[in-house]
């Protein structure tokens, strides 16, 4: 009776350890704010005056188990980046947006507790789409009625007609809460490699910058 005691305990600690330490895919999707930093001779105008913009992102997920608690997390997500532009000067106002929405691939170190979960590791980021508005009007002390919009798909490449480069690499650093087969999650993705390409005529860098909320449900195999 005791040895069957104890083969059933050491049934129950041999499958508990397998059911935390399995491969996992998912789905998740999140809301996010992005920004980007510029750099070089032309960088002043639009560091001075660029703002957050609100995005999104979607996916797929895998959590890979290593060693102990120790795992890689890992996916594809379709995430929305950019920055925006609020300027006025000469009784003119100019509103901006540059939304461009890339396919992101993280490969994460992680450590998956009980309850939390951490990762950090690098990324790569494909340019797929993305677009462009801008809209300048008139303000209370400009006499003209000037009203002008213009909104166009964003190019990636690398010649001088192109916005964007089309790849980024980065560093994606992430923290949640696992409930269950739900994961509720923070995710910070900085640039690390410029994205703008080297245009004649101006200095300019830029890298993006990434702060997101994410939700999503995980599924053993």
């Amino acid at each position: 009776m005791q040895k069957l005691f104890f083969l059933g305990l050491f049934s129950c600690f041999c499958l508990t350890a397998f059911s935390q330490n399995h491969l996992r895919f998912g789905i998740r999707a999140g809301v996010n704010t992005s920004n980007m930093t510029f750099s070089g001779a032309s960088a002043e105008s639009f560091n001075q005056y660029k703002k957050n913009l609100n995005g999104g992102l979607v996916g797929i997920a895998a959590e890979i188990p290593l060693v102990g608690r120790l795992g890689l997390r890992t996916g594809i997500d379709l995430v929305t980046k950019g920055f925006g532009i609020d300027y006025s000067a000469l009784g003119l106002q100019y509103l901006g947006t540059s939304r461009p929405i890339y396919v992101q691939i993280p490969v994460e170190l992680a450590y998956n507790g009980r309850l939390l979960y951490f990762g950090i590791g690098p990324y790569l980021g494909f340019g797929v789409a993305g677009q462009y508005q801008s809209k300048t009007s008139g303000t209370g002390t400009n006499p003209f009625n000037i009203n002008l919009t213009d909104e166009g798909d964003l190019k990636f490449g690398t010649s001088d007609k192109d916005d964007y480069k089309p790849g980024e690499t980065g560093i994606v650093v992430e923290a949640g809460l696992k409930i269950s087969i739900l994961r509720i999650g923070i995710m910070y993705a900085g640039g690390l490699s410029n994205v703008v390409p080297d245009h004649t005529g101006y200095d300019l860098q830029g890298k993006t910058g990434m702060l997101g909320l994410t939700a999503g449900l995980m599924f053993g195999l």
